[in-house]
């Protein structure tokens, strides 16, 4: 959500999600699922009750296509990362689920590329096969996303 043409109330479900998410994924690695639900079933019926379902609805291809790509690689990207995917693309629509994708890819790349040098470097350790929460990078993209207004 850049900061054109914001719905303000979609802005306020849009981000008590994506922080709650993004603290369990920090927390616990995982994400209750009524947090998807509730998300989920609070999208739709802000869709349904602006008449704009169809276009957000195309935003949970995103999601959708990590939960396939989950399960073609046997785990190695999260379910709660393609739910949280899915229902987000039903606050933001295609372009802007993936533009926050695409911008927490880069960011977790960025971090994951300084873990391995660190330790790589520091204790000659493989660090390659490190894993770390996505989610908050996502939240971090999207505070990016807002204050560059991009």
């Amino acid at each position: 959500m850049t900061g054109k043409g914001r719905n303000m109330v979609r802005e306020v479900f849009f981000w008590t999600f994506l922080l709650a998410a993004a603290w369990q994924d920090f927390r616990r690695k995982e994400i209750a699922v009524w947090i998807f639900a509730v998300s989920g079933l609070a999208a739709l019926i802000l869709n349904l009750t602006e008449r704009t379902f169809l276009p957000y609805f195309y935003g949970s291809a995103v999601g959708i296509g990590l939960l396939v790509a989950g399960a073609g690689l046997k785990g190695a990207v999260g379910a709660g990362d393609g739910c949280f995917f899915a229902v987000s693309g039903l606050y933001l629509g295609l372009k802007e689920n993936l533009r926050l994708f695409c911008t927490a890819l880069l960011l977790s790349g960025l971090y994951g590329l300084g873990i391995y040098v660190y330790k790589r470097f520091r204790y000659g350790l493989d660090a390659g096969k490190e894993t770390f929460p996505f989610l908050p990078f996502a939240a971090a993209g999207e505070f990016l996303i807002l204050l560059l207004d991009v």
